[in-house]
């Protein structure tokens, strides 16, 4: 069925069609820069579609890819960012000198550090960065440095780049709120031709499917109706649609059919936990053992294919501690464990399921650090190098 989402736009109305077919203005001069700040529904009640249905996220089978890992990015690393619980971000992290990244204390918001870092992650043969994405009520990124420092500086034949949107702050609050992060993504990301696709469409990690379902419920909205609302936006954008990947690990009830009927594509994870969980053992060993359950659980209950979570280990004490601290591993650790999971890659059927993520790149704080540091240079990229090289 046709249908469309009526928006306002100073004194013009735009109809976005849900089938992205020509009825749909194409025009990016429609969307002003009111728009791209909050987008205001006239005449509907916010959350309102008129007779919308979610566009079909299905494409044509695209040709078995060979195995894909990317990671994780923190951009947490330059000063005086807003809602940063440190002014000086490295200060807590200065006292653990292992730690230290071998390039030294850095902004990430600087072009000559994420080309350096650009080049490390070559020598990785990591394939995309997903850079955490954290919105404003009125849809702006209020950590962009980083991803801004690898558009201006990142080639054809660097690794692609994609958004985690770190929805750990209870956003949105409105669904003025969610049309305006949607229409940041799109209009200052997606369109970028080094923007992560897969099957032609452009994915975005979503950090808490939770989160987003109870905050669309405070505002008489649905999580597949935002979702839909998404794909209406980027069709008026001139893209396919938007292949939204679920994380917060394999929740029995969201992985077996909720997150396929939410309108997600693929799952996935940042860092996933494994206090409680029945497995023997202390340090990385144990972390990489419970992953492994973890991977397990998706290939027998989900149904939807998994971008593989990949530990790059755990030790959040000069954030504070936590239960699980002590888990950070050595390169032979780390090679044990990304042996196993490019094992399960390699039995994808799909390009998702033929994709791991690492998390992170440079949670400094937390222990999960795949960047060269003092303590180990590059081995961790040598392993991964190695292993990476060696796949088909």
């Amino acid at each position: 069925m046709l249908g469309a989402v009526l928006y306002k736009t100073d004194e013009k109305f735009l109809a976005v069609c849900t089938d992205g077919d020509s009825a749909a203005p194409r025009h990016k001069g429609i969307m002003s820069m009111k728009l791209r700040s909050r987008l205001v529904l006239s005449g509907l009640a916010a959350g309102t579609l008129v007779s919308c249905t979610a566009p079909a996220m299905s494409a044509p089978p695209a040709p078995q890819s060979s195995v894909q890992i990317g990671v994780y990015y923190f951009p947490g690393w330059a000063p005086n960012l807003t809602g940063a619980q440190f002014a000086d971000p490295w200060a807590p992290i200065s006292k653990y000198l292992d730690r230290i990244p071998l390039i030294g204390e850095y902004n990430d918001g600087d072009p000559a550090v994420m080309r350096k870092q650009l080049d490390e992650m070559n020598e990785g043969k990591i394939s995309f960065v997903a850079f955490d994405s954290y919105s404003t009520n009125d849809g702006t990124d209020r950590t962009p440095q980083a991803t801004l420092a690898y558009m201006k500086v990142a080639k054809a034949n660097d690794p692609k780049f994609t958004l985690l949107w770190a929805n750990h702050d209870r956003q949105p609050h409105a669904m003025q709120d969610w049309d305006a992060t949607v229409t940041t993504w799109v209009s200052d990301y997606m369109t970028d031709p080094r923007f992560l696709r897969v099957n032609n469409l452009p994915v975005l990690f979503v950090y808490s499917p939770d989160n987003l379902e109870k905050q669309a419920e405070t505002f008489g909205a649905t999580a597949p109706q935002l979702l839909a609302r998404a794909q209406n936006i980027a069709h008026h954008y001139g893209l396919p649609g938007i292949a939204f990947v679920g994380g917060h690990g394999p929740q029995p009830g969201f992985i077996a059919g909720k997150a396929a009927a939410q309108g997600y594509v693929a799952l996935s994870d940042y860092n996933m936990g494994t206090v409680g969980y029945p497995m023997a053992g202390m340090g990385f060993k144990r972390r990489d053992a419970v992953y492994r359950q973890y991977w397990y659980r998706y290939k027998r209950d989900a149904t939807l294919p998994a971008i593989l979570p990949i530990s790059a280990g755990w030790d959040r004490t000069p954030w504070g501690g936590s239960q699980e601290d002590g888990a950070m591993p050595t390169p032979d650790e780390f090679r044990v464990h990304v042996t196993a999971a490019i094992t399960n890659l390699k039995g994808g059927t799909d390009p998702f399921s033929r994709m791991g993520v690492i998390c992170c790149w440079n949670e400094f704080g937390e222990g999960s650090i795949l960047e060269p540091t003092a303590k180990y240079g590059d081995a961790y990229l040598k392993v991964l190098g190695d292993l990476l090289s060696k796949t088909p």
